[in-house]
């Protein structure tokens, strides 16, 4: 599915939008020598936020879509989302609900821990996110609201097909760490490397949606 023609026309499309919002955050990082350059950085911030607002709905979009096909069996994109970026706020809103219902109670918990420990509290939430947002998106998805949280049904798959739900933590696990990885290692080899993180985020993301269709085929096979 995701070397087909509507998810690799947006893997493009959506790899080449990520470098220009880059560059526009990247001005916040530079020193400001005067309050011209501040007010440039706060406006380049403005763009950056709001481009990737929309990038960020189209990744949404086509995620959410990926998922779905994939969830039905289906090994190419049949329905892939329109053009129109105020039809990707449905999916945009399942995503970001998801994500932050599965990394308040994380965050939480790294508010009580030293202050000293940053990089025990970003690998305890970016952990928690791994194990919890999967379950919180499929609830919301099989019960078509955004607000059930959790499903009982999927709930209850983790004790009956404990082994699909293994396989797909463990190969979104490996998915991951390959990705930072690469992310870490390519700039080090040569700078411009650095222009690689975009295509490989967007193929890390297109990734994880496909294992997360698979993963909610398989538990429906099972049923």
């Amino acid at each position: 599915m995701l070397w087909c023609g509507p998810v690799a026309v947006r893997w493009f499309v959506l790899s080449v939008a990520l470098i220009p919002i880059g560059w526009f955050a990247s001005w916040v990082t530079l020193p400001m020598a005067s309050q011209f350059h501040a007010m440039v950085a706060i406006c380049f911030l403005a763009v950056a936020c709001i481009l990737g607002l929309l990038w960020s709905m189209g990744v949404a979009a086509i995620g959410i879509a990926i998922l779905t096909e994939s969830s039905d069996g289906n090994d190419r994109l049949y329905h892939p989302p329109d053009n129109q970026f105020y039809d990707w706020f449905g999916a945009f809103i399942y995503v970001v609900l998801a994500s932050v219902v599965a990394v308040m109670p994380l965050v939480l918990l790294g508010a009580m821990l030293p202050r000293g420990l940053p990089w025990i509290r970003f690998g305890t939430t970016a952990a928690g996110w791994l194990l919890i947002f999967p379950l919180v998106l499929l609830s919301m998805l099989e019960q078509g609201s955004a607000l059930a949280i959790l499903s009982p049904r999927l709930l209850a798959s983790l004790l009956r097909s404990p082994g699909p739900w293994l396989l797909f933590y463990l190969e979104t696990a490996l998915l991951v760490a390959g990705s930072m990885g690469a992310l870490y290692g390519l700039p080090r080899l040569f700078p411009l490397l650095i222009l690689a993180a975009s295509p490989i985020l967007v193929a890390t993301a297109f990734g994880y949606f496909r294992l997360l269709g698979r993963l909610a085929w398989w538990l429906s096979e099972r049923e």
